[in-house]
């Protein structure tokens, strides 16, 4: 059987590490698939059901791995389709190589069926962009674009026109000179000057009340930017490790975005370091910085902070509350994990019945805002779990009450005290005061909750 073009670009991406492809296939690109069945051993193929999926799970992969993400899209509109994943790759400084189909060299410029010009589409996404044109190009360009993604933490697009794809491995109807490369990438250095370093230095040790914002971009440096964090005595969202998903940075991000400056946490700060984080604007942008060298910002407007009015104040103290019920939420979560037995919404389903009951099917259903049917569904189950029973109603019978069996009541036992004990090991890291001040906070709080509760009482609009 004679190699085919398509293969060699295959192998070469074994060569560089790539081991799975996201991908829909098309007539446009029949020969990278035969490609990809010819070393299935090597690189498999994942099949989704729209090209931009391909994009976003490249994407995903190149954050969750720190290798290159690879999407496959035919030519013309599965191309196209490609784009939405692929700005999130550029604007997430991710690693990702999207490789299209396109009509055979011998059309291209005579309006062919679903002829597209994915090169000049792909121009403002993509770091690396390219129609091979020729088989000898290959396995060189495929150096080169994936080098390129790497380098500049972007997108790399090659076209490969059909004739191309199933043209023999050694064709050269041209006899060109073939690109002489290897699949290596060696990341540069990127040691600051010595004297940029010294500025921003002065800049944090002159400043007040430091915080630290560092994104993605700093996973590689997590320890480094700690350090810098605890020198300064500095709070702030640090990427949790270098497998390139920060969750605490990007949840941080998005939520600064919606929020103002003051709410962020950010505008109380002084001065501190915002190390690659890409948070473009805010609703009420912080003064311009009086100085801002390799990256270290400072603020030194002190009258910010007597410039929130009462709303920031109560704005403020929701913000911190809903992030103090998230926290809860979180440890109800993991109490809920140590017995594998529910899921989320069954045990929802289990302590509105607890708390609530005994009830009929419809006011269940009003409790959890779920649809009749949905509801009825998961009280069978319960029900077949021996958690909740079903009884005839006292006043009617011919309506059936809902309540929690014994079983069902231990269930719920077993619940509440794993989640004491997630609560009792957050609260030993508090000093003996701050536990007491909470606890009298929160007792005042949920008795407010509970008099606004019961007027319906939705308060003012905050954001």
């Amino acid at each position: 059987m004679t190699d085919i073009a398509s293969e060699v670009l295959i192998e070469r991406l074994a060569a560089w590490g790539v081991d799975t492809v996201f991908g829909l296939p098309g007539d446009g690109i029949n020969g990278i698939m035969e490609g990809l069945r010819r070393h299935a051993d090597r690189v498999r193929f994942v099949l989704v059901h729209h090209e931009e999926a391909a994009a976003f799970m490249a994407t995903a992969h190149a954050k969750a791995t720190g290798r290159i993400g690879v999407c496959l899209a035919t030519s013309g509109p599965g191309g196209i389709h490609l784009l939405n994943g692929l700005y999130d790759a550029k604007l997430d400084h991710q690693p990702v190589l999207a490789i299209t189909g396109m009509q055979e060299t011998s059309v291209l410029g005579t309006g062919d069926q679903q002829e597209v010009h994915l090169d000049r589409l792909y121009a403002d996404v993509a770091d690396y962009n390219l129609v091979v044109d020729n088989p000898a190009q290959l396995p060189g360009v495929v150096d080169i674009a994936i080098r390129t993604a790497y380098a500049r933490r972007g997108v790399a697009c090659l076209c490969v026109p059909n004739d191309v794809q199933v043209a023999p491995a050694d064709a050269d109807p041209y006899q060109h000179v073939a690109p002489a490369t290897a699949p290596i990438y060696l990341p540069a250095p990127g040691v600051p000057r010595r004297e940029d370093l010294q500025a921003a230095a002065e800049v944090l040790n002159a400043g007040e009340r430091a915080a630290v914002l560092a994104g993605a971009g700093a996973s590689h440096a997590r320890e480094e930017v700690l350090a810098v964090a605890d020198v300064l005595d500095a709070p702030g969202q640090v990427p949790r490790d270098t497998a390139r998903i920060p969750r605490p940075t990007g949840d941080h991000l998005r939520r600064a975005r919606r929020r103002p400056a003051h709410r962020t946490g950010l505008t109380p700060a002084r001065s501190g370091p915002a190390v690659h984080n890409r948070l473009p604007r805010m609703n009420s942008p912080p003064q311009p910085p009086l100085t801002d060298p390799t990256g270290a910002r400072m603020n030194t407007d002190e009258a910010h902070d007597a410039a929130a009015g009462p709303l920031d104040d109560l704005a403020d103290a929701a913000w911190r509350v809903e992030a103090a019920s998230l926290a809860l939420v979180e440890m109800t979560l993991n109490a809920a994990a140590e017995y594998s037995g529910l899921s989320v919404v069954q045990l929802r389903v289990l302590l509105a019945v607890d708390r609530h009951g005994p009830l009929n099917l419809s006011a269940l259903a009003a409790h959890l805002t779920m649809s009749i049917s949905a509801t009825g569904r998961l009280v069978t189950r319960l029900d077949s779990a021996g958690l909740l029973t079903r009884l005839l109603a006292s006043h009617s019978r011919r309506e059936v009450s809902i309540d929690v069996t014994p079983l069902g009541h231990e269930a719920i036992e077993r619940l509440r005290a794993a989640r004491r004990r997630h609560i009792a090991a957050a609260l030993t890291r508090l000093p003996p005061a701050t536990r007491q001040t909470l606890a009298r906070t929160l007792l005042e709080f949920t008795a407010a909750a509970q008099a606004g509760n019961s007027r319906g009482d939705t308060g003012p609009a905050v954001t």
